[in-house]
């Protein structure tokens, strides 16, 4: 971080490396590509692959092992796929704050990695060196040279050509530069041609909404230091102003006569301009007309009610040209059959209950998962009737993983949301509680009605055993017994 100590010392300045390669001289190796990859850790946290002239290095600091049995090489497939992201790496500076039996004794889940771990993944992943950091603050640098040398020999009787170091304060590592002929490993696939430069988005955005509250919202949602709003009162002035200056998005309302956007969004791709033909155009409604949006070209539809956060998701993704990765929850076609049921057990707001409580409390155990809920989906939120190391009581629909579920009408089981497209920029992953790991089974009233689940929950990457999946099966059967009890009892 820019502090050099005159003596390099392990704890001193904790583990920090500085990356020196000369590489100026020669133009052909200007280009550098930087990869990203979320780690194992409680906080959201990125590692990063840096490639650059036939150079790899890769910085994965606080990060734990998905599986880690001392003694035993790890099979989970998300251990795989970080050996992977090592794969080759000159330098990989890795998290090394435990020995093996420190882990086991009461450090799972604390989010980092053992020496023996790192040294693994490095072996496999064919890894020239490796910087340990992330000291032990406990640990002194006498007891972390020990340490590194109790490792180097291990090496040298396993004949491994993997060089390991501790990274201390003020450590200048110097990598050699290949061949010019040399190309850059990306993944396994070889590339010499450097990464094209993004394209600028037009960041601009033509609003044809004529009712005052709605263009309200939607304004409030597009509202950031780079965006350019324009607002179109009324037909013909959203055609004149989009074939003027066509926007990057457009969004338009269809309420003839006061707003025929239908008939917009027909005539500007009817145009013979080529800055319209690629320009987004989507149409504000409550509820969608899929034959229409074929018809007329529309891109697609934001169905109302919808809140100013996923409103701004939304609009943000289609400016940028991106995947917004949240999707809401869809209606289940017996949706007022269901909600019907729902209310007719008189369930919903009411306190407590220690038989609902007693079965949190055992799936919390049996999944060592820090929140589990019993969540019944109403028309616009979820609320549980029992909540285990969750402060709040309910949440909006639109952001419920259970409300998939409840659609679906099967177990819905996510390892990891930020690799899922339905969940990866959904508020509660990217914000508190910070969930990466969630599995919920479907609750069913004795009519056949889905209600809500039973749902685990883990701030980190998850995979469980079939055993353990029919534990919480067989706990969600009892959920399920006590909700189908009379009401007066589900309700007490």
């Amino acid at each position: 971080q820019g502090l050099i100590s005159s003596v390099p010392s392990h704890t001193e300045r904790n583990c920090w490396v500085r990356i020196v390669a000369d590489y100026v001289v020669n133009p052909l190796f200007s280009s550098e590509v930087i990869f990203a990859r979320f780690l194992n850790h409680p906080a959201l946290t990125l590692g990063y692959r840096l490639e650059m002239g036939g150079v790899r290095v890769v910085y994965a600091c606080d990060h734990e092992p998905h599986s880690r049995n001392p003694g035993q090489s790890s099979g989970h497939e998300l251990d795989q796929r970080h050996r992977e992201f090592l794969a080759d790496a000159e330098l990989a500076i890795h998290d090394a704050q435990f020995t093996d039996k420190e882990y086991a004794a009461n450090r799972k889940g604390w989010g980092h990695s053992t020496v023996e771990y790192a040294c693994e993944m490095g072996q496999l992943a064919r890894v020239k060196q490796m910087a340990f950091t992330h000291h032990d603050p406990g640990r002194m640098d006498d007891a972390l040279d020990e340490l590194v040398a109790s490792i180097r020999r291990d090496l040298m009787e396993k004949k491994s050509s993997l060089q390991v170091f501790a990274a201390a304060d003020g450590q200048v590592v110097e990598l050699e530069i290949p061949s010019p002929t040399a190309t850059i490993i990306s993944d396994g696939n070889s590339s010499s041609i450097p990464a094209a430069a993004p394209a600028v988005k037009d960041l601009s955005l033509l609003l044809g909404i004529s009712d005052a509250g709605l263009s309200l919202v939607l304004t409030e949602a597009a509202r950031t230091e780079d965006v350019r709003i324009y607002h179109a009162q009324d037909s013909e002035s959203a055609v004149a102003m989009a074939k003027y200056a066509p926007p990057g998005l457009i969004l338009l309302e269809d309420r003839p006569p006061r707003f025929d956007g239908l008939n917009v969004c027909r005539i500007l791709r009817l145009e013979q301009d080529w800055r319209l033909k690629g320009v987004p155009i989507v149409m504000v409604s409550d509820r969608e007309n899929t034959r229409a949006g074929f018809v007329y070209g529309i891109t697609q539809w934001l169905i109302a009610p919808f809140s100013t956060q996923y409103a701004r998701a939304q609009i943000q993704a289609w400016l940028l040209r991106s995947a917004c990765r949240w999707i809401r929850p869809a209606l289940p076609a017996d949706e007022d059959q269901r909600l019907a049921v729902l209310r007719g057990l008189s369930i919903l707001d009411t306190k407590p209950d220690e038989r609902f409580d007693s079965i949190t409390r055992l799936a919390a155990a049996v999944g060592e998962v820090p929140i589990v809920l019993v969540s019944l989906v109403d028309q616009n939120r979820q609320w549980f009737k029992s909540c285990f190391g969750l402060a709040v009581q309910e949440t909006s629909r639109e952001v419920s993983f259970c409300a998939h579920a409840v659609m679906s009408r099967t177990p819905l089981i996510v390892q990891d949301t930020l690799l899922d497209d339905r969940f990866a920029d959904n508020p509660l992953v990217v914000g508190e509680p910070r969930i990466r790991f969630y599995a919920g089974y479907p609750i069913f009233h004795s009519s056949g009605s889905c209600l809500g689940t039973l749902c685990m929950i883990d701030t980190r990457p998850r995979q469980f055993s079939a055993a353990t999946i029919q534990r919480f099966e067989e706990l969600a059967n009892r959920v399920q017994q006590e909700i189908n009890s009379s009401p007066r009892e589900a309700s007490a």
